[in-house]
Order: structure tokens, then sequence, then C-alpha cells
């Protein structure tokens, strides 16, 4: 009868584990009350199907190992290659910064150097209308100036006609050989020669003066001109500094943004690698495990398996 309860009890198994009675031989034996071939055989079948179920459930801790393990080496990969890709954005984003950082200085210096010329350029442009006004009054008050002394000119060519008016100045021209015209005229000489010096003295100076006023205002406008060029050019670089910057910062803004997607990218490689370890390290923990009862399981499977043969020829 304990045959017969117990071959009920295998044919109930759905797994791999044995019986309590079987996993001793000899107490499996004690057991039975009688020895019909075609049962034993049947318990031979029901042992060898233990065996191969055992096998199965085996490969499915294989497979399970082994699929945490080709997650675990993607995840490896994943990691390493995100970490690699995150170092080349970093490396691109500290590179753009220093080219960002230089163009900032170089358009700092351009703006200087413009401001430098804006101030240069409104004194200039101060300087020439000063110069221009300065100069018209300055021709004025010396073309009134020059008119008296034409005038001047004209009363002393009534009083002494050996004086002409050469080059600007008043020259006593009328000689006869021997004595000059002023001798015989009722003048004194050196009196008029006085008034003839200074009226050549300050017709001297009023052109001295027109000639340094126009010189002065020919510079300025000369200045003015080249200031004007200068600011231009100080403009224009700086504006192209400007533009330089404006584009390397937009460099550095899409870099930036694409090192922030690749630290995102990393963050989830190393979560996914960190969960793959976890459960590679679960996986294989529960293999070996299973594999040491599985062993001791099939051992004694087979050692049932020998002595029901070994029965079954005997029977």
């Amino acid at each position: 009868m304990a045959f017969i309860s117990l071959l009920f009890a295998l044919f109930s198994l759905s797994t791999a584990t044995l019986p309590a009675i079987m996993r001793d031989p000899k107490m499996f034996l004690q057991s039975f009350d009688t020895l019909d071939p075609v049962i034993v055989q049947k318990m031979i079948t029901m042992v060898d199907q233990l065996i191969k179920d055992g096998e199965v459930e085996r490969q499915g801790h294989v497979d399970r190992q082994n699929k945490a393990q080709s997650r675990f080496d993607t995840a490896t990969t994943d990691e390493a290659d995100a970490t690699h890709a995150r170092d080349e954005a970093a490396g691109k984003v500290k590179n753009q910064q220093d080219v960002v950082n230089a163009a900032s200085l170089a358009e700092q210096s351009a703006r200087d150097i413009r401001t430098d010329k804006k101030r240069i350029l409104d004194a200039a442009i101060v300087d020439e209308k000063m110069k221009a006004e300065f100069r018209a009054s300055e021709i004025k008050r010396i073309d009134a100036e020059k008119e008296l002394m034409q005038q001047i000119v004209a009363k002393l060519e009534s009083l002494l006609p050996g004086v002409d008016l050469i080059e600007g100045k008043l020259t006593v021209t009328d000689y006869i050989v021997g004595r000059n015209l002023l001798a015989d005229s009722g003048a004194d000489r050196d009196s008029v020669q006085k008034v003839v010096d200074k009226v050549n003295a300050m017709v001297g100076r009023g052109e001295q003066q027109r000639a340094k006023v126009i010189k002065d205002d020919e510079d300025a406008k000369a200045f003015l001109v080249k200031a004007t060029a200068e600011h231009d050019d100080a403009v224009a670089k700086h504006n192209a500094a400007v533009t330089v910057l404006s584009t390397e910062e937009g460099t550095l803004d899409k870099l930036e943004t694409d090192l922030e997607g690749k630290e995102s990218v990393l963050v989830e490689a190393r979560a996914e690698l960190k969960d793959a370890t976890e459960d590679l390290a679960k996986k294989i923990q529960v293999r070996t495990q299973e594999d040491i009862r599985l062993d001791d399981e099939r051992a004694t499977c087979e050692q049932i398996l020998e002595i029901l043969k070994d029965l079954k020829s005997r029977a």
C-alpha cells in the first residue's frame, strides 16, 4: 500500500522537488510492500521525468542569469558610452567658454577703443567748429584792418608820391640819383619812415595772423577727417566684435544644452547599470543556490534509478 501512495505522490509532482521519502534511497525501498515490474517501470519513467524537470528548471535559472548578464553588459557599454559622450561634451563646453571669454575681452577692448575714438571725435567736432568760427571772425577783422591800412596808404601816397605798397609793404620807390624825394617834401624823412615801418609791421602781423588761423582751421578740419575715419573704423570693429561674441555665445548655449542632454542620458545609464548589477548579482546567487539543490536532487534521483533498475532486473 505504501508503494501505491508513493506512486500517487510522484504522479502529483508539478516541480522537480523530490518528496522527502525519496531523498533517502534506502528508506524509499523499505516503503515497498510488493515489487510489480510494471509499477517499477512507471517509477523509473517518473524519476527520469523528475531529472528532466530539474534540468529544465536549471536551464530556466541559466537563461535568467544569461539575460541578466546581457542586460548588465549592455548597461556597462551604455554607461561607458554615455560617460565618454558627457566628457566630450563637457570638453567642448569648456573650450567654447574659453572662446567666449576671449571674444568678450576682444569686444570689451573694441568698445573701449570705440568710446575713446568717440570722445576724440566729439572734441574734434567742437574744435573744428571753434576754429572755423575763429577763422571767419579773424579774417573779417584782418580784412577790416587791411582796408584801414589801404586807406592809410592812400593818404601817404597823396602826401608822399614816392611811396607805394609793394607785396603788402610800404616802400619808398621814387628816387633821383643822389637824393631822396622826401628830402624836399617838407616832411621829416625819419618820421615818415617810422610811419611806414609801423604800417608795414601791422600789415605783416595781420597776414601772419591770417595764415595762422587758416592753418589752424585747416589742421582742425584735417584732424576731424582723421578722427571721423578712426571712429568709423572703431565702430566697425566693435560691431564685428559684438557679432563674433554673439555667435560664440550662441554656440556655447547649444553646447551647454547638448551637455545637459548628455548628463541626463548618463544619469539614466548609471541608474540602469546599478539596477542591472543588482539584478545580475541576485540571479547569480539564486542560480548558485538552485544548482546546489538541483545537483543534490539529481544525485538522489540517479541513485533511485539505479536501485529501481536493479529491482526491475530481479523482478
